[in-house]
């Protein structure tokens, strides 16, 4: 464990600058860079790196070059890397919800405070440019043992945090970590008393947007289930379709992800859920296309020709093949015996309607009655299909 008393740290950061228009600043790394590098995991271009400075103003940073960029609390660029350097802050809650904040940027805020106001001990420690690791609320003992634990009471100020958690135990735990006792019961508190209602559903999306590109997505919506808010949120959920999310390829996109955990629900639960969480269109309509037409897709030799080409007239499947081809690899997945040849015969009924084109049809036809003859040929040769 790293001695992070002030002196300590006047001492250590006397030799930490970065240049730039010939002034030295003091800069660390913070947060999750540091975390996943003591964990053993790789960088990679979508990285992010945090970095903090000390001992400067947003009046010195601008007149060092930096770019300002946010109001509410200042963010500044690198004139030269584009990369971003926030102010050492404290922070006060002013109200619910997880923007009612003030920060205090003073050049006299030190590290440790600024790593007092973060989620959990795990993202709450920095790294000088020699790489001494600053750790004073016990992160690299929570990463040994592997919990996820609050840094301080002031977790429950931002109901925000709660999906940030369910998070971070959805992308971790492949490690093995779990939740400590202490912070499941602030979340548990915190829904009690109604605090999700204050964040955006915009906001709860972004976060499971995240967690459905973790490895165990699934553990996001058991954390949510496990500290009392699934009713509020999403009680039309399944375990069924919980459980089926820890068995999907990790290759799928999360759109499709989520619309396998909402397979088998009707258009009525599927609303209610977009109304809390304000799922993108493509969600949506992923969503929408499975719950109605699966039964079709996962039986198809139960359907006559005729429902072949309604069902591919309904999925749009002609002119959007890539979305179809999503639903195809999801029905591989969710049908109770999967099986390729299931989703090879839709393909090759898409195919062929995709192929069948308005010059095989008899000349002179106009509007409406291209459209018909068009169908009716389609039919004809999926006909042909199924009977040879």
């Amino acid at each position: 464990m790293v001695d992070c008393s002030n002196s300590r740290l006047n001492h250590d950061l006397s030799a930490l600058f970065f240049i730039t228009n010939g002034v030295a600043v003091k800069k660390l790394l913070v947060g999750g860079a540091v975390r996943d590098k003591l964990l053993g995991i790789p960088r990679n271009e979508h990285s992010e790196q945090d970095w903090v400075v000390l001992g400067e103003s947003p009046e010195s940073m601008l007149e060092h070059g930096f770019k300002q960029v946010g109001k509410a609390f200042p963010v500044f660029l690198h004139p030269a890397t584009g990369q971003e350097y926030a102010l050492a802050r404290k922070e006060q809650n002013t109200g619910p919800g997880h923007q009612n904040f003030t920060f205090d940027t003073r050049p006299d805020v030190t590290l440790e405070e600024d790593l007092y106001r973060r989620d959990l001990t795990i993202n709450a420690m920095a790294e000088d440019a020699q790489g001494t690791i600053f750790d004073p609320y016990g992160g690299q003992i929570d990463l040994r043992d592997r919990l996820l634990r609050h840094v301080s009471t002031a977790f429950d100020e931002d109901p925000l945090r709660v999906f940030r958690l369910a998070r971070f135990y959805a992308r971790f735990r492949s490690f093995g970590f779990e939740v400590h006792d202490q912070t499941r019961l602030l979340c548990q508190n915190m829904v009690r008393r109604g605090d999700l209602n204050d964040l955006s559903s915009e906001r709860i999306f972004m976060e499971l947007e995240k967690a459905m590109k973790t490895e165990h997505p699934e553990k996001f919506f058991v954390f949510i289930r496990d500290i009392g808010a699934a009713n509020q949120l999403w009680p039309e959920l399944t375990e069924a379709g919980i459980s089926r999310l820890s068995l999907l390829p990790n290759d799928l996109e999360p759109a499709q992800k989520f619309a396998s955990l909402c397979e088998g629900l009707g258009e009525a639960s599927l609303k209610n859920i977009n109304s809390k969480i304000k799922m993108p269109k493509y969600w949506q309509e992923l969503n929408l296309l499975l719950a109605r037409y699966s039964e079709q897709l996962i039986n198809p030799d139960t359907n006559s020709a005729a429902q072949i080409v309604s069902t591919l007239e309904h999925m749009d499947a002609r002119r959007k093949p890539e979305r179809f081809e999503k639903i195809l690899q999801l029905i591989q997945v969710i049908q109770p015996k999967p099986s390729n040849e299931t989703t090879t015969k839709w393909r090759k009924w898409q195919a062929l309607s995709a192929a069948t084109k308005t010059k095989n049809l008899s000349p002179g036809l106009t509007g409406p009655e291209i459209k018909a003859a068009l169908r009716a040929l389609l039919i004809e040769i999926i006909a042909n299909d199924l009977h040879g």
